[in-house]
């Protein structure tokens, strides 16, 4: 091409990049105005918030902060309390990550639970439990869910899973009884009141952990926590969870001896018939079956229907006085097969003497509750 054609070109180009230049430059003044929103009916970046950080799916606006926790007064810990439950969930992060703390002042000598409720405010921690539960909604709900996993003594378990219950939230019947084997004789009381906690709570599930957490092997675990909770089972699962345990070559006979006990301790009048019954399904060694005849003439309920027989005749209500001999009648007649079957005798005529031993306690309660009337 000539020298001309070549300088033409050149100029057309400069031509077409000023005008390339022009137009981004008004569209970038387009951008900037309705980016720093000065067009008619836009926000600016201050009504927006723009600078304050933001979560993913946000509508634009600042995040909210996490909320400060009231100033905590040891002297007044129920004003804390009372302070969280009307904050509401926004208080429920920061209470999360005190109770993640590793401090956990101690304010009062010991724990103290009357029917179930916390009395006072045995530490720190507790304080901040006691706030989760007043505060109500599902989100507080599954921050208590949390705190019972990292709960850092059986009495915080206990705390806690008493607010769930209150909230209709189950599935922690096996925790709570797991945590409450672990402990000591200074507890020892708490920890069986837990246990029947559990298993009134969730009978179910409580049967369930009976059978899979008792003792096997070398243990040395007395399975004192696991029968409490057996005994408050309802007859029918106590009786079911009882035999199951027997039949379990690997569990300990301590356990099994432990369980068997609280069975036979029940009040209901039957318990001994049912027992009777599932006597004559399995082979039990001479030690229990004696053990077993003694806790059937044993049994607490003859004292009690001597006390509760003596009183209703005292006050001249002859039919509750009645009911309550009738009552007497079938708990004599159930220990009595009871006794027979455990000994292989008919404990009338043997001459057994743990047979004999057994009749003779019997003989003296219903001589008490003859005593009753002057008869």
């Amino acid at each position: 091409p000539s020298a001309s054609s070549k300088k033409d070109a050149r100029a057309s180009s400069r031509v077409r990049l000023v005008l390339v230049l022009v137009l981004l430059a008004a569209a970038g003044g387009v951008a900037f105005l309705f980016l720093e929103g000065d067009g008619r009916g836009e926000r600016t970046r201050e009504e927006r918030g723009e600078g304050a950080e933001t979560k993913p799916g946000d509508d634009g606006r600042p995040a909210p902060q996490d909320p400060v926790l009231p100033s905590f007064d040891l002297a007044d810990p129920a004003a804390f309390v009372a302070q969280c439950r009307a904050a509401g969930p926004p208080a429920i992060s920061a209470l999360l990550a005190k109770l993640r703390g590793k401090e956990n002042r101690t304010l009062a000598p010991r724990w103290q639970f009357k029917d179930g409720k916390l009395i006072g405010y045995p530490t720190e921690r507790a304080v901040y439990l006691q706030a989760l539960a007043a505060i109500p909604g599902s989100e507080a709900t599954f921050a208590l869910e949390q705190s019972l996993r990292t709960a850092r003594s059986v009495e915080e378990s206990y705390l806690v899973a008493r607010a769930l219950q209150e909230r209709d939230v189950g599935g922690w019947s096996r925790t709570l009884l797991e945590r409450a084997r672990a402990g000591n004789a200074a507890n020892q009381r708490l920890r069986m009141e837990i246990a029947t906690f559990a298993a009134k709570a969730d009978a179910g599930g409580t049967a369930a952990t009976i059978v899979e957490a008792a003792p096997r092997g070398e243990s040395k675990d007395d399975a004192r926590i696991l029968a409490a909770a057996s005994k408050a089972l309802p007859l029918d699962l106590a009786t079911e969870t009882t035999t199951r345990v027997l039949d379990d070559a690997e569990i300990t006979y301590r356990a099994k001896d432990a369980l068997l006990r609280a069975l036979l301790k029940r009040p209901e009048p039957e318990v001994m018939l049912r027992v009777e019954e599932e006597l004559g399904r399995r082979e039990l060694d001479d030690r229990m079956r004696r053990m077993m005849a003694l806790e059937a003439c044993n049994h607490p309920g003859f004292s009690q229907d001597v006390i509760e027989y003596g009183l209703a005749v005292s006050k001249k209500d002859m039919g509750k006085a009645d009911v309550i001999r009738r009552r007497f009648d079938a708990r004599e007649r159930a220990a009595e097969r009871l006794i027979g079957s455990a000994l292989r005798v008919d404990p009338r005529t043997t001459s057994d003497r743990s047979a004999q031993a057994a009749m003779r306690i019997l003989a003296a309660h219903r001589a008490r509750l003859e005593k009753q009337t002057g008869r």
